[in-house]
């Protein structure tokens, strides 16, 4: 993950360690207890990093400057919700996805709020991507789904207090999209909102439109159950796997 204002790599390994990168050369490093498949995200103001723990449903959240653990996220119901399993920071928000395949929304402003709590999927949720409103989940329950939510406070102001049991948000399943592999290890939104790549656990590459999310393109990527990372950028998707590939594909 860059940290573009001071081009500083962050990098997340499976022992749990979180370390920054410069010119090639390890600056610091620090261990948390993650040890399992949930990737960090870091937030809008290039700070806070989000980590999924060991622990079950507990989130961290370290300053980047410091290693210090800011505060630790805890969603109502946590024992019933397993391990978290995807994570996305974007504009004041904190989207977590579970192994019990729910989707719980967070407010990090001010206070960490707790906004919305959604069944998506029958299974872990194992990618997300977020453009917008709307937020974009994979599981190996066959599916993708594309949920758009409203009502999120736009400002501080905005945000209910802790006792305050009422909150406007709200989900709303806008498409779902029937996947014929058993599960999906990532999902990426082009900067441009037109086009959604999700890498599939039979090592297929596939590409949908995000108006209609018809499919586009499958591309055998990799062996079966290989791919286990993607990016997407512009016109170009970049996938490895466990086969010891990474392959490079343009599209037009």
């Amino acid at each position: 993950k860059q940290w573009y204002q001071r081009r500083v790599r962050v990098s997340q390994g499976r022992e749990g360690a979180i370390s920054l990168w410069k010119d090639g050369r390890r600056l610091k490093t620090t261990k948390v207890e993650s040890t399992g498949f949930c990737s960090f995200d870091i937030a809008d103001n290039d700070r806070h990093c989000y980590v999924g723990l060991d622990e079950r449903a507990k989130i961290c959240c370290l300053d980047i400057d410091t290693f210090e653990t800011i505060r630790t996220i805890l969603p109502s119901d946590s024992n019933k919700r397993g391990l978290c399993w995807s994570l996305k920071a974007k504009e004041n928000l904190l989207y977590l996805g579970f192994e019990s395949g729910d989707l719980v929304v967070f407010d990090t402003r001010l206070h960490t709020r707790q906004l919305l709590d959604l069944k998506l999927h029958n299974e872990i949720i194992t990618a997300m991507d977020v453009r917008g409103d709307q937020v974009i989940t994979a599981s190996p329950d066959n599916t993708i789904k594309v949920t758009s939510i409203v009502g999120v406070p736009r400002t501080s102001e905005e945000i209910p207090a802790p006792s305050d049991t009422s909150c406007p948000v709200q989900g709303q399943t806008l498409h779902t999209i029937p996947m014929k592999c058993q599960g999906t290890s990532r999902v990426a939104v082009r900067e441009d909102n037109r086009l959604l790549a999700a890498s599939g656990w039979d090592g297929g590459l596939r590409l949908f439109s995000r108006k209609k999310c018809n499919l586009l393109a499958l591309v055998p990527a990799h062996d079966p159950e290989a791919i286990c990372d993607m990016t997407l950028d512009n016109n170009h998707v970049i996938c490895s796997g466990r086969d010891k590939k990474i392959s490079f594909w343009t599209f037009y």
